[in-house]
């Protein structure tokens, strides 16, 4: 039974430093590094806090809070006209505790201290880190990395039940505010499709590489250039890890792209590159030319942003980044150029023996005819996908050309191209 309105509402508690649970002020003057709340000394006590989504209070009981301090809010509203016991008024009781808790988590995150508050606190009396931890896409709790896929199956937020491969990365996602690309294209096509490792989380991490990628999908939607989109990404956010590491105080790429940092860049390309500084030759000779061409383009697109917010101190900025890489960038280009040619040069070509492409032939010719065969006499897709591979093998033994031209050939194209008597 509830309390009356004469009896002192404890709802909001500040929580002893001891268990781990602190109001929001302690927590601004909280300097040890972020970590992940978890039960005192093992033992459960009813003492968990969790975090109001209207006014960012922490506290105990959050349905006698909500109904007494926010009553006015549409959810809280819609919470206090169903059934006291009914499913639908817990199911939204915990979406709003969620969301309260996905709101504090992401603020301690951005300040890097304080603590994370997971849906279910660990029983370890170790500190353990946050970023071990993420969101779920559908209800805002945080788990375990370990355990986010199981849950992501049975969330009583994911109506449709979807399953997906990636999502620990769709959590880094939500993290990351995705909200400057609104193409899902994107997302699912590109992002969602790259490895799941330090790199990517460092590219997804970072607004500039993000925006880079977006607006050359916005160009290049092919399917065959998915990978040389991601490709690029990549090859920028490895770069931007290992300036990190040369100079702790960059934060992200649109720190790295100022003049005063362009030593730091030469040094961290040598490193990707394998520079040898005996030879003068880059191990990874196209990996350097292939950075320039990328950081011009961030450069650009960083002084289009700042023109497009009248920000004059980045116009600036990345006006000087530009006439520093044009410049200077020149000397480890004309070095990594002179290594791919060496490479180039001294590389040995392999030329096939004319009995070797006859073999070939033969049998693809002949493999093609043993497919159209089964495709008359049975017309099963297997046949139709065996006759459409050989016949592409036997087209590029033919044509001698790019792959891809070929590969890429629709069934429009033969129709709309008929031979003509040209005699």
């Amino acid at each position: 039974m509830e309390s009356s309105s004469s009896v002192k509402d404890t709802s909001e508690v500040i929580m002893p430093n001891t268990d781990n649970s602190m109001s929001t002020d302690e927590i601004d003057s909280y300097n040890d590094p972020l970590f992940v709340s978890n039960i005192p000394n093992g033992a459960y006590k009813w003492n968990k806090q969790n975090f109001c989504k209207f006014c960012k209070k922490g506290v105990i009981k959050m349905s006698r809070h909500l109904k007494h301090v926010h009553k006015d809010e549409d959810d809280v509203r819609k919470m206090n006209a169903l059934p006291r016991k009914s499913e639908e008024k817990r199911q939204i009781q915990e979406q709003l505790r969620r969301e309260g808790n996905y709101k504090y988590n992401k603020e301690s995150l951005r300040r890097n201290k304080g603590f994370i508050m997971p849906q279910t606190r660990p029983r370890n009396k170790k500190h353990i880190e946050a970023k071990s931890y993420l969101p779920c896409v559908y209800c805002k709790g945080f788990f375990g990395k370990k355990y986010l896929y199981k849950h992501h199956e049975r969330c009583f937020m994911n109506i449709s039940r979807r399953k997906t491969k990636k999502v620990a990365l769709e959590s880094q996602l939500l993290l990351e505010n995705y909200s400057f690309g609104t193409s899902d294209s994107f997302k699912n096509n590109i992002v969602l499709e790259m490895t799941n490792d330090e790199i990517t989380q460092t590219a997804i991490g970072d607004f500039l590489i993000m925006k880079f990628g977006e607006s050359i999908y916005s160009k290049l939607k092919k399917q065959h250039n998915a990978n040389y989109i991601r490709q690029r990404m990549r090859q920028t956010a490895r770069l931007l890890i290992i300036a990190k590491s040369i100079d702790d105080e960059l934060e992200d790429l649109e720190d790295l792209l100022q003049p005063k940092n362009y030593d730091t860049i030469i040094k961290s390309v040598k490193i990707l590159g394998d520079y040898n500084e005996s030879s003068g030759e880059y191990g990874i000779s196209a990996l350097p030319l292939k950075i320039g061409h990328n950081l011009r383009k961030f450069a650009s697109v960083l002084q289009t942003l700042g023109i497009m917010t009248s920000n004059t101190n980045t116009i600036q900025k990345s006006r000087h980044f530009l006439d520093l890489m044009n410049s200077e960038y020149i000397v480890v280009a004309s070095q990594a150029l002179t290594s791919l040619n060496h490479k180039k040069f001294n590389k040995p070509k392999y030329l096939p023996v004319t009995e070797d492409v006859k073999k070939l032939t033969v049998y693809v010719q002949r493999q093609m005819s043993t497919y159209s065969e089964a495709l008359k006499n049975k017309g099963d897709s297997d046949s139709y996908i065996k006759l459409a591979q050989a016949t592409l093998v036997a087209l590029l033994l033919f044509n001698r050309r790019r792959t891809g031209e070929i590969q890429r050939i629709t069934r429009r194209f033969p129709q709309g191209n008929k031979c003509q008597n040209i005699h």
